[in-house]
């Protein structure tokens, strides 16, 4: 991954207390959405406080993880959608993620084949909501093509992609379409431990 990125996240003090409500919380959840937000300072740093993964663990709970649209310079910057997915589970959460949610490649073109196994119905059910605009920033698309797809399904997580994209704030997801393809997930994936 690019050298630019960060590589690890670590807590300092190394094991600061849970707050019980939220251990709680989790292990009482049907469903625990991960994102979007930025995976090293504000996703990865709640896996670490102990218990919190453990209570995933012990929860029954569907875990979503929605990727960011865009990457972060000093964070994030060159890594990719199926890079970022490897990161949350090189941070604890391998074998805990059952699916992830991630912009479409190529402006409404989605991968052919297999690759989202049986949540292409999904996909295919919420049709794209229009197209981000383009400018110039200083900060990079993170989108999801075949080949990426490939490598977060052979970790065992279910791909959804589709377009995601605020069209009048392209670095925002819709919250309109994030919650539909939500809502899709939710209906169609039943729990890990039922």
């Amino acid at each position: 991954h690019s050298q630019t990125a960060l590589d690890a996240v670590c807590l300092k003090p190394r094991s600061p207390q849970a707050y019980q409500p939220a251990l709680e919380a989790i292990m009482a959840a049907d469903v625990i959405v991960l994102g979007p937000g930025s995976l090293f300072t504000s996703i990865i740093p709640n896996l670490l406080v102990p218990g919190v993964l453990e209570a995933i663990r012990q929860s029954r709970a569907l875990t979503c993880f929605v990727c960011s649209l865009t990457d972060m310079q000093g964070e994030t910057w060159g890594l990719d959608a199926a890079e970022l997915v490897e990161m949350l589970l090189a941070h604890g959460m391998d074998g805990l993620l059952d699916v992830v949610i991630a912009q479409q490649d190529s402006e409404g073109q989605r991968p052919q084949g297999n690759v989202t196994a049986a949540f292409a119905a999904i996909t295919e059910q919420f049709p794209p909501s229009g197209q981000a605009q383009s400018g110039k920033t200083s900060t990079h698309r993170v989108t999801m093509d075949e080949a990426m797809a490939r490598r977060v399904l052979a970790h065992g997580i279910q791909v959804v992609l589709r377009d995601l994209t605020d069209p009048l704030h392209p670095s925002s997801h819709d919250v309109s379409a994030l919650s539909d393809v939500l809502k899709g997930v939710i209906s169609r994936c039943p729990s890990r431990l039922k």
